[in-house]
């Protein structure tokens, strides 16, 4: 697709603070800027217009030029317009109201994926397998809950916000400090789900109605220290040179079964069409003592950065980054209204 004076709005957050959580959750916003640098000097190597569209803590200036200047396509790396993670699905909105191409899933596929339990129960209802669950609204009393060791995070966040070292509980006096730990913070329900303690997956997709699957990596734990729990947690995935970045290295994914692997392409293909996502997404995936898969979540529109495992497993399948960004741009710019 000749790309050559096409405008190429790229679409961001640059705001000073978090609507809740904590304020390092700011530092993903870090790693947001830089994909915009790279992306900015890949349209310029093949000659199309970049239009910033920096979203500030004052957003009307950026929504104006949208409105009276609209790119030919807009490239969405927006995950918390103004801080707050729940008005991601409000700037694609924004988009179709005005007719411009997007990349990227759409408003409703993003608002799922982001509630965790309703993703589970869509994935339950279609015979995906997904860790048990229960989720404990705000001011109500913690479950009766047996399956220890379980995990605890925030129900409507993204990007690891909310999970640290402490997040994987083992006795009951852990799992109610946890939860209370969850309704403060992030003024939210919290999530309590079976700990699948084996090996993690990721599976990424890229495409249209039939995506493409690309080859599965996987999270090397060997280097975590026996203190911390095997999980990727906000310090490991926006924290470079910590212990959990250190024990948590991407790697392609190790020898599987043949069956094995079958069930995984099988349940990341339910998952992006249970889930409506479009363009590219990650399905996470933990594998339990005996070799089942249970995926743990749906990822519409996960980190597209050059250092990203969406690049990697792009990379495993004989592409490089500049490839990826033109054909996620490509996919949206096919879907731009015909003139009449």
């Amino acid at each position: 697709m000749e790309w050559r004076g096409v405008s190429v709005g790229v679409l961001y957050g640059k705001h000073r603070k978090m609507a809740r959580g904590a304020a390092r959750d700011l530092l993903s916003d870090a790693d947001t800027l830089r994909t915009v640098r790279a992306a900015r000097a890949v349209l310029r190597q093949v000659g199309a217009r970049f239009v910033d569209l920096g979203l500030a803590d004052d957003p009307r200036s950026t929504l104006a030029l949208l409105v009276c200047r609209p790119p030919a396509v807009v490239l969405n790396v927006c995950d918390a317009p103004l801080g707050d993670s729940a008005l991601e699905p409000a700037l694609p909105a924004f988009l179709e109201r005005l007719g411009i191409p997007y990349t990227g899933s759409p408003p409703g596929a993003l608002a799922f994926c982001r509630d965790k339990p309703a993703v589970k129960a869509c994935l339950r209802r279609a015979h995906v397998p997904t860790p048990a669950w229960v989720v404990v609204p705000p001011r109500r009393r913690p479950p009766r809950w047996t399956a220890l060791p379980a995990i605890v995070k925030p129900a409507t966040e993204d990007a690891s916000c909310g999970i640290d070292r402490r997040s994987v509980v083992a006795s009951p006096a852990e799992l109610r400090d946890r939860i209370a730990h969850v309704h403060r913070r992030y003024r939210q329900p919290a999530l309590v789900e079976r700990f699948v303690d084996g090996r993690e997956l990721n599976i990424s997709l890229v495409g249209g109605r039939t995506p493409r699957v690309l080859p599965f990596g996987e999270i090397d734990f060997s280097a975590m220290p026996p203190d911390r729990p095997a999980i990727v947690t906000f310090e490991a995935k926006w924290m470079a040179g910590r212990v959990e970045d250190r024990g948590t290295r991407p790697i392609p994914a190790r020898a599987l079964p043949r069956e094995t692997r079958a069930a995984l392409r099988a349940h990341a293909l339910a998952a992006w069409r249970l889930t409506g996502c479009r363009d590219y997404a990650r399905v996470d995936v933990r594998l339990d003592a005996r070799g089942r898969p249970f995926v743990l979540e749906v990822n519409a529109n996960p980190d597209l950065g050059p250092e990203a495992g969406l690049a990697r497993a792009w990379s495993r399948a004989g592409g490089d980054w500049p490839g990826l960004l033109l054909h996620v741009l490509s996919l949206a710019r096919r879907r731009a209204p015909r003139a009449t």
